[in-house]
């Protein structure tokens, strides 16, 4: 599973802008959204998406 979040997201959680471009490195580095069984994207907490990876 991976909690996935958009910068402005992460700013708005009260994440430190200098921390900022790490979380960005490492999604493009690692790609846990790709790899992950379960992506959940949590810009409103309210109202996650969830997206349930196929059979590989």
């Amino acid at each position: 599973m991976h909690l996935a979040l958009s910068p402005g997201a992460l700013r708005r959680r009260g994440v430190p802008v200098w921390q900022l471009p790490a979380f960005t490195t490492y999604d493009d580095e690692v790609r846990p959204g790709d790899s992950c069984d379960v992506l959940v994207r949590a810009e409103d907490p309210r109202r996650p998406a969830v997206r349930f990876q196929s059979s590989r």
